[in-house]
């Protein structure tokens, strides 16, 4: 509903997408905002629909792992994320099965981190034999 944003942004802008608004936040952040909590809200509706299926001993989110990132980064430190696939948070839910045994818990990569350390690091758990992911240097330690 753009009438919620009335008075906070300018109308040229009530038309632009997440992205677009991504390389004009101080104008657009509000519907940034906005549009991130829908994004969480949707990803805590899949996790609690897919808790609640009946599979084997558990649930169905105890054999998944359902990942949630953005490219939106810490970026150029001036208070903005920008468009970048280093030093991004990801949530990383579910047990796949026993792979992902510990959660509830934060892992701080080094900065610098390509996201696709994630992509390989969870490729290579489930058996996919993969040498590179996207722009990966590596595997990342710690989440099995």
């Amino acid at each position: 509903d753009k009438s919620q944003f009335a008075g906070k942004v300018d109308p040229k802008y009530l038309d632009w997408g997440h992205h677009k608004c991504s390389h004009d936040p101080k104008p657009t952040l509000p519907m940034i905002q906005a549009m991130d909590r829908w994004y969480v809200e949707q990803f805590a509706y899949l996790l609690q629909k897919v808790q609640s299926i009946r599979e084997g001993d558990g649930n169905l989110l105890d054999q998944c792992i359902v990942a949630y990132g953005s490219t939106n980064s810490s970026g150029t430190g001036n208070g903005w994320p920008g468009h970048s696939l280093k030093d991004i948070g990801c949530i990383l839910a579910g047990h796949g099965g026993g792979l992902l045994p510990t959660t509830g818990r934060q892992i701080r990569y080094q900065d610098g981190t390509s996201l696709g350390n994630l992509g390989l690091t969870l490729a290579q758990m489930v058996g996919i034999e993969r040498k590179e992911f996207g722009r990966s240097t590596g595997t990342l330690a710690g989440l099995g």
